[in-house]
């Protein structure tokens, strides 16, 4: 029998997006922040996890660095009529990052939400 840390993986992309699929539910705003709490409870031994998700409305970008902070960055920009999200900032002005342990919701709507992630 497999246990919890063996089904969501030790690292890895792959591992990552499968243990977020099967636990992400119901899939809103709202249950995402405890999930992801969830998968860094089990996986330890990471350097950085930047994610962009969706739930097929709204977006969502999470930012995680154990090591390096300010290597491993996750920036936001608001436009008129959009949202960019982005590793590193595409010009000098307007770019905001999002802080180690933060979650970033993107509403159809262009409004954003952001949520603190407890980092065990």
């Amino acid at each position: 029998m497999r246990s919890e840390r063996s089904t969501v993986g030790v690292g890895g992309a792959s591992s990552w997006k499968g243990g977020l699929a099967r636990r992400w539910r119901p899939r809103t705003p709202e249950a995402l922040p405890k999930t992801l709490e969830g998968l860094l409870s089990l996986v330890r031994d990471y350097t950085a996890i930047n994610l962009l998700l969706t739930d097929g409305k709204s977006l969502y970008a999470f930012r995680r660095c154990a090591e390096k902070p300010d290597y491993y960055g996750l920036w936001f920009h608001v436009g008129p009529r959009l949202v960019l999200v982005a590793s590193e900032p595409l010009a000098d002005v307007g770019w905001h990052p999002l802080a180690d342990g933060e979650l970033l919701a993107i509403a159809p709507d262009l409004s954003l939400s952001r949520y603190r992630i407890t980092i065990p």
